[in-house]
């Protein structure tokens, strides 16, 4: 018979209900079944800088990126170059207009505006600037956000000059605005309870609008949450719900499990970890991801093709090592929390050498409440890629199971993966035993590819 075991991450409020963990690792169409599973890329190490990634951006082609107080741009070949100082530690936001590339670091604090023309970085000067916590651009305009309830721009085609006239509120509730994000030529204005969209109407005084036709009964709960893709908006809504814009409205996308675990940072303590939540999004191989990481608490990655999640993890880390992502010169980088810079690739099964480990734990298989004797149980997967030499060369799955829902678990089995060349390994563990209901656990840490396609059990 047929094992359901591949799926997406669900973990539900009690794990008698449900218990599922797909980490570094995700659901894609499947011809032998519905669904395989396949491993998350890998990283190679490309440039050890210093200071934590605070933020990143593309203008004109080239990547600029923040590590600790030190903005760069790097070419092709990992060169990086010292473009100037951005004070402080804070989370940063960048925008730019072709020329300009926009810097801000908090309300309160400096600005900064670099211009590609001249090479040279300034803090922003104009004493009408309050500083800001996040920044976008449209028409031409500079577009601010502020912890006070206003939203603001700069001077038309100018990131260096502002207005002390040029200064709104959010007029649908008193409520701070926490986020701007620029969205099918309108602005989103993200407040803690609601959100507003303004429009270039031209006006001389100020020329953005309220649209009165888009009333948004919901919040954000986290500012750097809000990332966007495929022609949408995506956030952690103030109800610790994830969203992605459907025009006006806001669909959740966020599932059971999801919501679950959420809820429980929440209870634990967490919720200065959840307000700090930042996400970026990327696309690969067809598929496009948003990937939220709530710090101290788990990364969550919603893969929009499927509307499934899955977690991502650093070796034993309960996060993601990644703060960014850039797409340049055709390949895929995110700058690290640790002051590196790594490439993001699908040909490395590890981080950078380090451990990168592939997990599924499936829903738990019962008949009835009848015991089952599991006689056998085969996975196809992908075999015989064993490395030439050293880690790798003789990679093992190991295997597990619960009869309790994952509360207590079996011995671990491993199982030989086959060598290089191998093609034709069968991946079988024998004699399992008995239960009324078992959940099944398998893992991989060497350095090879994850794909598992179907799985199949004798069961009596």
């Amino acid at each position: 018979m047929k094992l359901d075991m591949i799926g997406p991450q669900q973990q539900a409020l009690s794990v008698i209900i449900d218990n599922e963990i797909t980490e570094n690792c995700y659901v894609v169409p499947g011809k032998r079944n519905p669904l395989a599973l396949v491993g998350a890329p890998g990283s190679i190490l490309r440039a050890t800088i210093s200071g934590i990634c605070r933020g990143g951006h593309m203008m004109a082609n080239i990547p600029y990126i923040v590590f600790g107080t030190t903005l760069y741009s790097f070419d092709s070949a990992y060169n990086f170059t010292n473009l100037g100082i951005v004070a402080g530690s804070n989370r940063i936001s960048m925008a730019d207009n072709g020329t300009q590339l926009v810097i801000v670091t908090g309300s309160g604090n400096t600005g900064y505006v670099y211009d590609n023309t001249t090479g040279i970085l300034n803090a922003i000067g104009d004493p009408d600037f309050p500083g800001a916590d996040t920044v976008d651009e449209l028409d031409g305009y500079f577009l601010f956000s502020t912890s006070n309830g206003q939203w603001f721009i700069s001077q038309l085609g100018d990131g260096t000059q502002y207005d002390s006239l040029d200064f709104v509120t959010n007029e649908k509730a008193p409520d701070d605005t926490l986020a701007v994000r620029e969205d099918h030529g309108e602005v989103f204005c993200f407040g803690e309870k609601t959100i507003e969209v303004w429009f270039d109407s031209g006006n001389a005084d100020f020329p953005f609008e309220r649209n009165g036709s888009a009333q948004i009964e919901r919040g954000l709960y986290a500012r750097f949450s809000v990332a966007k893709d495929d022609n949408t908006l995506f956030f952690l809504g103030n109800d610790l719900l994830v969203y992605r814009m459907q025009g006006y409205t806001p669909v959740i996308i966020s599932d059971e499990g999801t919501n679950t675990e959420f809820s429980n940072y929440l209870k634990d303590d967490g919720q200065a970890d959840l307000q700090a939540s930042y996400a970026y999004t990327y696309t690969d191989h067809g598929h496009k991801f948003y990937v939220l990481t709530i710090p101290n608490r788990g990364t969550h990655v919603y893969d929009v093709a499927m509307q499934a999640w899955h977690k991502r993890t650093y070796w034993q880390s309960l996060t993601h090592h990644s703060s960014i992502y850039l797409n340049a010169y055709g390949k895929h980088f995110f700058g690290g929390l640790d002051g590196n810079l790594y490439e993001m690739s699908r040909d490395v099964y590890d981080d950078a050498g380090v451990i990168l480990k592939r997990r599924r734990q499936s829903k738990v298989f019962s008949l009835d409440d009848r015991r089952l004797r599991f006689k056998r149980l085969k996975l196809i997967m992908d075999t015989g890629n064993g490395l030439a030499i050293g880690q790798g060369s003789a990679p093992l799955l190991v295997i597990r199971w619960s009869d309790d829902n994952g509360r207590s678990w079996s011995n671990e089995r491993q199982l030989d993966m086959g060598v290089q060349g191998d093609y034709l390994r069968n991946i079988i563990v024998r004699n399992m035993g008995s239960a009324r209901a078992r959940l099944i656990e398998f893992y991989l840490t060497d350095p090879v590819p994850f794909t598992v396609a179907d799985c199949f059990a004798d069961v009596a």
